[in-house]
């Protein structure tokens, strides 16, 4: 398991006064919890928080949904950008399901 190769304290030590940004689909939205899981509890996200998305999850381990995105819609214009700003980490995620994005 990751979460057993990284301690939370290791990764909050090596993550530090650092900016990382994820850009992609639904599959890296659960990579970005697992990272934000490790970061605050050194474990990988459970199975439930995996399914859900947007609005179903405001508020995830301390990071935001920004206000306007997240809205349930189906196609290429769900928007759903996340910021997560604590430990002197910053990390956001914007989903994107196509190759170009003017918000980004």
């Amino acid at each position: 398991k990751m979460a057993d190769i990284f301690t939370q304290e290791r990764a909050r030590e090596i993550l530090h006064r650092k900016k990382i940004l994820f850009l992609g689909d639904s599959i890296l939205r659960s990579i970005y919890q697992d990272f934000i899981s490790l970061v605050e509890s050194g474990r990988l996200t459970n199975e439930e928080h995996l399914k859900l998305k947007g609005e179903q999850i405001p508020d995830f381990q301390g990071d935001r949904l920004k206000p306007g995105t997240g809205v349930l819609t189906t196609g290429r214009d769900y928007d759903e950008i996340r910021d997560y700003n604590i430990h002197g980490i910053e990390i956001s995620y914007f989903f994107t399901s196509r190759c170009f994005r003017k918000t980004v």
